[in-house]
């Protein structure tokens, strides 16, 4: 699951994670680049960032990388390297901020997961200023997931446009009421997304959307 939406609520999510005092639902921090893992002061790290481009209504991206239980014996540096790949493939670079989280909630505590929260905007060295594009998100993960798969020899999950189709989980569920997002409008916008990637006029889109029950009337 990918959102582009607030770097400072997803944040927020995954920061009310590492407190609980239910270990069935607690989480804890693997990497980040900030100087510090604090909230106040990555909050303001990230503020002073946004002021080098006012215009960015969605600072942060944010993907739960989930795998199969045939794959328990992942390492936190495995999870980390994965995730570095990810954001790589995705179109990060080492100078964007990010925070890697490992949960350990969900209705199935044999799946591992982690969160990768990214800002959008760099800087590198020179000054100059970097965005990465927002658009199709959905494809390029589902592209990156494979190639993922075989470079760290990694179970083959369930591809994403079955998953779309499946009941929300507990946890998908929480984490979309905790940043306030609703999934029925993010689970349209993911196949519509979808839709849009699989067609080359307006004809094949309304056609595929209406596959998937989605009319564009």
């Amino acid at each position: 699951m990918q959102t582009v939406d607030s770097f400072a609520t997803a944040l927020d999510y995954n920061e009310s994670k590492l407190y609980v005092k239910d270990e069935s639902q607690w989480a804890e921090v693997l990497n980040y680049n900030f100087l510090k893992y604090n909230k106040e002061k990555i909050l303001r790290d990230i503020k002073m960032l946004n002021q080098r481009n006012t215009s960015l209504v969605n600072d942060g991206y944010h993907v739960a990388l989930s795998f199969s239980e045939k794959n328990i014996h992942l390492t936190n540096a495995d999870l980390i390297a994965i995730a570095d790949a990810y954001k790589k493939g995705m179109g990060f670079s080492d100078d964007h901020l990010f925070v890697l989280y490992k949960h350990n909630d969900g209705e199935d505590h044999q799946h591992i997961h982690v969160h990768l929260l990214l800002h959008r905007l760099s800087v590198d060295e020179h000054g100059k200023t970097m965005v990465v594009l927002d658009s199709n998100n959905f494809q390029r993960s589902e592209v990156e997931y494979r190639d993922l798969e075989e470079r760290f020899n990694l179970e083959t999950l369930r591809p994403s446009k079955e998953a779309l189709d499946r009941a929300p989980t507990k946890d998908r569920l929480e984490m979309i009421q905790r940043i306030g997002v609703d999934f029925v409008r993010l689970l349209m916008k993911a196949k519509v997304k979808e839709a849009f990637g699989k067609s080359n006029d307006i004809q094949p889109l309304i056609h595929h959307c209406k596959v998937q029950s989605i009319y564009l009337y």
